[in-house]
């Protein structure tokens, strides 16, 4: 993106002039003063991360005290803090033409992340890799580096009232990104992790039975090989995995390895009558129905109850009773230990170093055991961390971007007299990765470590990205907006 900003820096140059239609000036355009605007907003994230991590070295038990830590933050502190924002920062006023224009092109966006990174993740990572790729394209950070980038704007056409209006809409095109998240990507990452255990189970299944064959046929070779005539039993051989071997062949026998399709969370091939079914359907209803009703979501689904019914004005502005009143201030309050927490879980779990499975015996792999399940923490590689970021930070931006514009030129010519939707449905597309996907990893146990690496990579990536990504946006809505009145 740095590359298409000076390209467009030396196509169309700008003059000093300021406010006028086809012109914008240096001191607006200043990508200096957006790169610092986004170092700052991104500065305090990395900063955090740092002390968390520091810190996390006197924590004994550090990854039992971190997922508690996480489960605490998802059942208290986040639904407290999406039902605060949600609830005074949406309004019914707001459900309009604009709002729903956001919230489809934040959907939109979620759908881009979440299939490209899966193929590409499942092209050139595996399996097991994509489900992390997917979930580190697909959701974003839809508050902090917005809300700091639109804060920094010095342009004639923005005064106090559109900034409130743009951070409003923030809001607005926030919603279905924690609703999707907390909601679909808990339900993803949780049937990754349960692909997981599967796999180790199974092998850990295949070395006790390996063991305890050799056990036997060692116990059988002390005596000879011979069987006593009362009772002593020679351990019956299980089913070969090994070429050549099998009910005919001579080498040892051993379990059937996992499938790839256990690392997919397809479970192997059960018998398929009615009763089984009928328990798979129950199963897979309670999955999804345990996975919606978690804490976020409902405090999501609540706080815009609260917003659009008017709620929290009658309590405020009217003056409510003061069990009501002492609700919101303690929910509010709650809701600020969201952010800080969530920093020092992801400085925490970059203190993880990755791990690998410790190798196996030379006998257990000359009898044919199965591929060792992986680590629960790989290593983030480079080419990881720069697949999930130029997907979250240059495709799927740029890619819904040239969508809006066919969509306003062919379609909807209405939608470009609206140049606050623009300015923060742009600036929404070049936010880099949500921190809570570092939660829902932790709750789960699903690489916690790896995804920390690549977030806090991201978050150092994303301030050229996004400091381009608003100068282009202002170039965008001088030559393809009529230009507005400038009001004090």
């Amino acid at each position: 993106m740095s590359v298409v900003l000076f390209v467009s820096l030396w196509r169309f140059p700008l003059p000093p002039a300021h406010g006028s239609h086809g012109k914008i000036g240096w001191e607006a355009l200043g990508a200096m003063q957006y790169a610092l605007a986004a170092a700052q907003a991104t500065g305090g994230v990395v900063v955090s991360a740092c002390i968390g991590a520091v810190a996390s070295k006197q924590i004994p038990h550090l990854r039992v005290t971190v997922r508690s830590l996480s489960l605490l933050l998802t059942s208290v502190f986040t639904p407290a803090l999406l039902f605060d924002h949600v609830a005074n920062g949406v309004t019914f006023d707001l459900v309009t033409g604009p709002s729903v224009v956001l919230m489809f092109f934040s959907l939109v966006a979620n759908a881009i992340g979440l299939s490209l990174g899966y193929v590409v993740g499942r092209i050139f990572f595996g399996p097991r890799l994509a489900f992390l790729v997917s979930i580190a394209a697909g959701f974003q950070n839809t508050i902090v580096l917005p809300v700091a980038l639109i804060s920094s704007l010095r342009v004639a056409w923005m005064n106090q009232e559109s900034m409130d209006r743009a951070v409003l809409f923030t809001f607005i095109y926030n919603l279905p990104v924690t609703v999707s998240m907390w909601s679909v990507g808990n339900l993803m990452i949780e049937r990754a992790a349960e692909a997981q255990a599967h796999v180790e189970a199974r092998h850990e299944a295949w070395l006790a039975q390996h063991h305890e064959m050799k056990a036997g046929v060692g116990a059988a070779n002390d005596t000879g090989g011979a069987t006593s005539d009362k009772g002593a039993v020679t351990p019956e051989p299980l089913v070969s995995i090994t070429e050549g071997s099998g009910p005919s062949g001579s080498s040892p026998s051993a379990l059937p390895p996992p499938s790839s399709a256990t690392i997919m969370g397809t479970p192997e091939a059960e018998p398929r009558g009615k009763e089984t079914l009928t328990k798979r359907k129950k199963s897979l209803t309670l999955t999804v129905v345990d996975s919606l009703l978690n804490g976020p979501l409902l405090g999501t689904v609540l706080g815009l109850a609260c917003g659009v019914g008017g709620v929290n004005r009658a309590v405020f502005e009217k003056g409510g009773s003061i069990l009501f009143t002492s609700t919101f201030h303690a929910i509010a309050v709650l809701g600020r230990a969201c952010v800080p927490g969530s920093l020092l879980v992801l400085g925490a779990n970059l203190s993880t170093a990755p791990s690998s499975p410790p190798p196996m015996e030379s006998s257990v792999v000359a009898d044919g055991a199965p591929e060792q399940p992986p680590s629960r923490n790989p290593p983030a590689t480079l080419a990881l961390i720069l697949t999930i970021a130029v997907i979250k930070l240059v495709v799927s931006p740029l890619s819904c971007a040239v969508m809006f514009h066919v969509l306003a030129t062919t379609w909807w010519p209405s939608l470009l007299q609206d140049r606050i939707m623009i300015l923060t449905l742009f600036v929404e597309l070049a936010a880099p990765s949500a921190i809570a996907t570092s939660l829902l990893c932790n709750i789960h146990d699903f690489m916690p470590a790896t995804l920390a690496r690549c977030l806090m990579f991201q978050y150092l990536l994303v301030i050229p990205t996004s400091a381009t990504m608003l100068f282009l946006t202002l170039w965008y809505l001088d030559v393809m907006t009529p230009t507005p009145t400038a009001t004090a």
